[in-house]
């Protein structure tokens, strides 16, 4: 829920469409509260910055008080949708409602952003098994051709939010990365596998997110606090232009 206001929204918006325009290589998506999306949407509109929501809801219409449907938010502009955020899952969401909320995503021509990570490490490696059922269940009954058009983002729990110990390792991050698309490889084959984009989040700062990006395999980041800083988030963008730019 922040930026509170829809005055700080369109103010934070305005200041990454100014620094975007530059640009060449980095898709950047703004993920608004879903009350202020269409003045971000009007802010942002004919530049390179799309516009995300941070959740939906898998019915297109209906009685369900409370609830917004992809095509509303596509009527809005929005592009990009986050599904099975951490802190959704923490109030209840489940890999088949996350699931259902995909492929209406799919149906619309809306792109999905699905969350993925274990709440905690051990060092017998059954949180990679937690991460390859919290893969398998949210993408069943997928078709291979719409992988592509799916991203996936890492966040650990232990990693993000106000509470977070730490942000993974550039090393560690690098080999969930590939365990990823080694899961993806054996659901859907590798060529599908490989077309898929995969972002981390979890304590994503400008200290840290060029690091990120040691390994290859990453596409993106998933930024929360600092996104709200315009100098902070146009320091972000910049390190991952520098990483677009070496591939």
């Amino acid at each position: 829920m922040n930026p509170e206001t829809a005055e700080e929204a369109k103010r934070i918006a305005s200041g990454i469409v100014k620094f975007s325009k530059n640009i060449k290589k980095t898709e950047v998506v703004v993920c608004p509260p879903i009350l202020f999306i269409s003045a971000v949407a009007e802010a942002s509109k004919k530049t390179k910055v799309s516009i995300g929501a941070q959740d939906a809801f898998y019915e297109p219409k209906g009685a369900y008080t409370g609830s917004i449907s992809v095509d509303m938010l596509k009527r809005i502009g929005v592009k990009y949708v986050i599904l099975g955020h951490s802190e959704r899952r923490e109030l209840g969401e489940t890999d088949e409602l996350v699931n259902k909320k995909i492929k209406v995503c799919l149906k619309n021509n809306v792109t999905p952003i699905v969350c993925v990570g274990e709440k905690t490490r051990d060092a017998h490696g059954y949180y990679l098994a937690f991460m390859k059922k919290e893969i398998e269940h949210s993408l069943a009954g997928i078709k291979r051709k719409d992988l592509k058009d799916i991203v996936i983002a890492y966040e650990p729990v232990w990693a993000v939010g106000n509470k977070a110990l730490k942000a993974i390792s550039a090393e560690d991050l690098s080999e969930m990365v590939i365990y990823i698309k080694r899961t993806l490889a054996d659901l859907f084959g590798q060529s599908a596998a490989l077309s898929v984009r995969i972002l981390y989040g979890g304590s994503v700062n400008k200290e840290n997110a060029g690091e990120f990006f040691y390994g290859g395999g990453l596409s993106g980041l998933l930024v929360g606090r600092d996104s709200l800083d315009i100098k902070k988030f146009a320091d972000i963008i910049t390190l991952t232009e520098e990483a677009a730019s070496k591939k």
